[in-house]
């Protein structure tokens, strides 16, 4: 049989190791850039979201909440480039946040590959838990973020690029 890889995932693996280094090596470039992205996609979400509304308010009966929404995401955005250093502040709650269920969802996941007799099994349970101690420290240390996610980028990088093997091994 030949071996399969899920190239998508070993470059998105690869580019999320370059990412990780990035935010090691800058970090003071890291927060401001992450802000200003996450503005800029706030911004693009209201937009698209009102221009939705606009086609679609006769049609739902409750498309008055998604302008709320999406006005809300305009006004966020435009906080969020306004000032980019407090905005970042909180951004990294939210990412601690995040991470944690991520790392809940790695935890299960690797208990399913152990089923399915993938013997790199172990890597994912070390990568959620892994992820779940970056979200606690994000919380406990905040100004440690740049660092705390490069590092975390390099082991979801590890961990991408491990499934774009698995996956060719698995034959799906």
């Amino acid at each position: 049989m030949k071996k399969k890889v899920n190239w998508q995932l070993v470059v998105a693996g690869i580019l999320m190791l370059i990412l990780g280094i990035l935010c090691i090596l800058y970090p003071a470039a890291t927060l401001e850039l992450v802000t200003i992205f996450a503005g800029v996609a706030f911004i693009v979400a209201g937009i698209m979201g009102i221009a939705t509304y606009a086609k679609t308010k006769d049609l739902f009966p409750l498309s008055s909440w998604q302008i709320v929404h999406s006005i809300l995401d305009l006004v966020l955005g435009l906080l969020f480039l306004a000032q980019p250093y407090i905005a970042g502040a909180a951004m990294v709650w939210v990412f601690a946040f995040l991470l944690i269920p991520l790392g809940i969802f790695e935890i299960v996941v690797s208990f399913r590959e152990k089923g399915f007799g993938v013997s790199q099994w172990g890597w994912t349970l070390v990568s959620g838990i892994l992820t779940i101690i970056l979200g606690c420290l994000f919380i406990i240390d905040p100004a440690g973020f740049a660092y705390l996610l490069g590092f975390a980028l390099i082991v979801e990088a590890i961990t991408v690029m491990e499934a774009g093997f698995i996956i060719g091994k698995l034959g799906r």
